[in-house]
């Protein structure tokens, strides 16, 4: 099995999961950081998934160009979906559902969230200011962080790697 795992990382957590994921599945697997190779082919792979960080309720713009570029070429694939990001259960699986089109949600074989983690000292003024927010509204830890999801990302790769059709699951 050929594997293409994309994805975009603004801080390095989704790089992170990548990389975790890619050594959890059997074959060829290449890893590609969608802002540095934008433009890759996928069509010498089986198996293609798409990673993103969300930020501000949106994942990256590379991950969305990349779809969008790839849409007709990503629903004939066995495919995998999953986003990083501060929150679980419910919101988690929101965020999910807007990351990515909808045929692709549709038609990949698993998806998921994998956690995140939030650095401060990498943010700017004025992203640390709504963070702050955010993760005192939402009740993440008080340092920021959130659930790192090292489980999912196995079970993930062991979906990919049997599921032959039925739909993935989502965000818990």
């Amino acid at each position: 099995m050929k594997t293409l795992i994309v994805y975009a990382s603004k801080h390095g957590a989704t790089r992170q999961y990548a990389e975790l994921l890619a050594g959890q599945l059997p074959g060829e697997t290449r890893l590609v950081d969608l802002k540095k190779d934008p433009g890759v082919d996928v069509s010498p792979f089986d198996t293609v998934v798409v990673g993103g960080a969300v930020y501000f309720g949106q994942v990256q713009k590379e991950v969305r160009e990349f779809c969008a570029r790839n849409l007709a070429t990503l629903r004939q694939k066995r495919l995998g979906l999953f986003i990083c990001c501060l929150f679980g259960g419910q919101e988690a699986a929101k965020q999910l559902q807007a990351a990515f089109p909808a045929e692709l949600l549709a038609t990949a074989l698993v998806k998921d969230a994998f956690g995140g983690r939030l650095d401060e000292s990498q943010l700017s003024f004025s992203e640390r200011l709504i963070t702050r927010m955010i993760v005192r509204s939402a009740g993440i830890g008080q340092d920021g962080s959130a659930p790192t999801f090292t489980e999912t990302v196995a079970r993930f790769a062991e979906r990919l790697q049997t599921n032959s059709g039925s739909k993935g699951s989502t965000a818990k």
